[in-house]
């Protein structure tokens, strides 16, 4: 019996070595072929210059696009196109939105109901005067006076009157009136949430609405969802500055953001290149401060927004604002759904698959990538969305051989997730379904758990400056 229970040992020995040696040669071809993949994963993304340089140059020509500090010869900033009412046409207009390219429509209020909506308005309009608006970035200076709700009446006052020493800071926080989020949950829910105010009510989203409208150059398909996300953003007069750090929306939709009063700079850009699958959002208020990230992501140059001007871009796109000092300002800004910016997605897959921030904007790439799988070549044709994320020529006709390199590299996007981020992290649908919103979300989970989280996050996070780096060697 001893003899047999040896001889079955010893043969179980050698059914685990054989095993062990089927599973390492298994993994060797799974590595060969996921470096094949991330090859291609890595060659995909045109380079900025190509893209927000070379590409825009058709529409700087019919923009009369004064220039900016541009330069033609490859050099950063990339151009903000500037375009007029009477000069956008709808087709211009789609095209702008399907590339992902950022664009300011001036004198736009010119046409439009909010024309009136100025600093003084929200000052003394009977509906807008006592609604309260949210100071943001509350934390970042202890030592401010300003108060966590104000009043637009006391907001908008010219010479910063109620604004609590304000003016003595080096930076005056914003006021953010949600509107949108009348209808977000039940009256019962929103009075228990601290970020919400009574004052935000369903009248005050009416009369918003009532002036909102799509734009000549919009689909009217565009209203239902502009109804849906209005929100307003104030800022205080006085010496100080304000304004929103960057970060990035998580919506998938595009943006529009018209100013109404006072002037405010923008800067805007793509989410960087990634070299590894993030699980944690990269792009909260101000985050990217932190990171070397912050010196290279400001390719484009900068917006100056006058009353009745308004800027156009594309999720996934960084932005950071500020208003000059002196007078009070206010915005309005809505999300518009049509057209999807479906050839900026398809051009920037890796990157947005890549990252967190952008969860929302997977779900909708991954009901594109369904229903070109489903369709037939003549039915993806009747389908304007489905043309535009597939036709990798640009000759308005899907070929069966660009279907399958567009669904071939989102597979291998997916399957790079599985294969890079650990196994701990995989079983709880991290990169794939579920994200680490912020520091706050990871702190409830268990030690090891974010321990693991961290390190992942610091190997992906150095890969990406690793890539930067090399990418930057190569262009200078």
């Amino acid at each position: 019996m001893r003899k047999l229970l040896m001889q079955g040992a010893a043969w179980m020995t050698v059914v685990s070595v054989v095993a062990t040696l089927v599973e390492l040669a298994l993994a060797a071809v799974a590595s060969e072929g996921a470096a094949a993949e991330l090859s291609d994963v890595s060659s995909w993304e045109p380079s900025d210059q190509s893209y927000w340089g070379s590409g825009a140059e058709a529409f700087l020509q019919a923009s009369g696009h004064g220039g900016g500090s541009w330069d033609q010869s490859g050099q950063r900033p990339f151009p903000v196109l500037n375009l007029s009412v009477e000069s956008l046409g709808s087709e211009t207009f789609d095209r702008l939105v399907r590339e992902g390219r950022p664009f300011v429509v001036r004198n736009l209020s010119d046409s439009h109901p909010m024309k009136s909506w100025d600093c003084s308005f929200f000052q003394h309009d009977p509906t807008f005067r006592h609604i309260k608006g949210r100071r943001e970035y509350a934390t970042d200076d202890p030592s401010s006076q300003q108060p966590q709700w104000m009043t637009l009446e006391r907001v908008m006052a010219r010479d910063g009157a109620g604004s609590h020493s304000a003016s003595n800071a080096s930076r005056s926080s914003p006021y953010y009136v949600g509107i949108k989020d009348v209808r977000r949950a039940s009256p019962e829910e929103l009075l228990h949430d601290s970020h919400y105010s009574p004052t935000w009510s369903e009248a005050v989203l009416a009369k918003v609405q009532a002036n909102t409208v799509t734009l000549p150059f919009m689909s009217a398909r565009n209203l239902r969802t502009l109804h849906a996300t209005p929100e307003f953003w104030f800022v205080q007069g006085g010496a100080a500055v304000g304004g929103a750090k960057a970060h990035v929306d998580m919506h998938p939709e595009s943006t529009m953001s018209l100013q109404l009063c006072g002037q405010k700079r923008w800067r805007v850009a793509p989410i960087a290149q990634r070299a590894a699958a993030h699980v944690m959002k990269l792009y909260q208020d101000g985050q990217i401060y932190g990171r070397p990230e912050h010196l290279r992501w400001n390719i484009f140059e900068d917006v100056h927004l006058e009353p009745g001007d308004a800027i156009f871009f594309a999720p996934g796109f960084i932005h950071q604002t500020d208003a000059v000092a002196g007078s009070p300002a206010a915005s309005v800004t809505w999300q518009f759904e049509v057209p999807k910016p479906t050839s900026f997605w398809r051009n920037f897959l890796p990157r947005i698959r890549w990252t967190p921030d952008l969860v929302a904007s997977w779900q909708e790439i991954g009901q594109l990538v369904k229903r070109a799988k489903q369709e037939s070549l003549a039915g993806i044709q009747q389908s304007a969305d489905l043309v535009d994320f597939l036709d990798i020529g640009g000759d308005g006709q899907v070929s069966e051989a660009e279907r399958r390199r567009v669904l071939d590299l989102w597979r291998s996007l997916v399957r790079s997730v599985e294969m890079q981020v650990p196994k701990e992290l995989r079983r709880v649908k991290l990169g794939t379904r579920a994200v680490i919103e912020d520091e706050a979300h990871l702190s409830e989970l268990d030690t090891e758990f974010q321990e693991a989280v961290r390190r992942w996050e610091a190997t992906a996070l150095k890969r990406d400056d690793a890539a930067a780096g090399r990418d930057l060697g190569r262009k200078e």
